[in-house]
Order: C-alpha cells, then structure tokens, then sequence
C-alpha cells in the first residue's frame, strides 16, 4: 500500500515553528530588559494601522497617477500612429512612382539596343541598333511623363 503524500507546509507553518524554535532558545537566557526609551523607540517605528492604511493610500494614489500619464502617452502615440502611417506609405508610394520611372527612362533605350543588335547580326545591317535604341529612349520619356501625370491626376 502506498503512502500517502504529505502535505507540503504553508509559509506560515514554516514561519510558526522557526518562531516556536527561536522561543524555546531564548526562553532559558539570561536577556537584559530594554530601557523605556528603546521600547518607545520600537514602538514608533513600528507603524500604525491607520497609519499603513495612509501610506497604502498614498502609493495606491501614486500608482493611479503614473497609469494615467502611461494611457495619455499611449493614446498620443496612438493618435499620432495613423498620420505616421499615411505619410509612410505616401512616401513609400512615390518612391515606387520614381522607381517605375527610372526604370522606364533607363530599361527602355537598353532594350531597344538589345533587339537592335540583334536585328542587326541576323540582316548585316548596322542601323537596326541606332535607330531601336532612341526609339527606345524616346518611348521610354513618353512613358515616364505619361505615368507621372496619371499619379498626379490621381493625387
């Protein structure tokens, strides 16, 4: 048959036999008694119940006021968090704008050159490269103002 586990002791448990054991060692010394004005002097640093009830007061009050300034930090920073985000993802908007633009500009010409070159090597004429190339660039400055003025219309 298995024995039962004990039940783990309580602090207070815990607290009441050291207390009890303490009692026992000190009951058989021979102590001094204490002079009237150091029992008076325990006696005031050991405080008051109302006195307690005071100062729990004023923590507790201390408390309500950090909580209040920590919510109206928060609920600034919230309310200044949908004007950061609006001008983020503006910003982020136009550098996709500026991007799409630079490429165009520059991706434009090049593939031109590229078809051209290869025009070029199947005919044996050397124009196709020239001529593709500022087509290229003339279509690509078309496209880019183009673009831009659909983002501003859109703005």
């Amino acid at each position: 048959m298995a024995e039962s586990p004990e039940r783990p002791e309580e602090p207070s448990d815990e607290y009441r036999r050291r207390f009890e054991r303490i009692r026992d060692e000190l009951s058989g010394m021979d102590l001094p008694e204490l002079p009237e004005s150091e029992v008076a002097r325990l006696n005031e640093a050991t405080p008051h119940p109302d006195l307690e009830e005071e100062a729990m007061d004023a923590r507790l009050a201390n408390f309500e006021s950090r909580l209040k300034r920590a919510k109206n930090s928060y609920q600034t920073q919230y309310n200044k968090e949908p004007k950061q985000l609006a001008q983020r993802r503006d910003e982020a908007h136009g550098l996709g704008i500026g991007l799409n633009v630079a490429y165009t500009i520059i991706g434009m010409p090049l593939l031109g050159a590229s078809v051209g070159w290869g025009l070029d090597r199947l005919t044996g004429l050397h124009v196709w490269t020239a001529l593709l190339c500022i087509s290229g660039a003339t279509l690509g400055v078309v496209i880019a103002i183009l673009t831009v003025n659909k983002e501003n219309r859109q703005d």
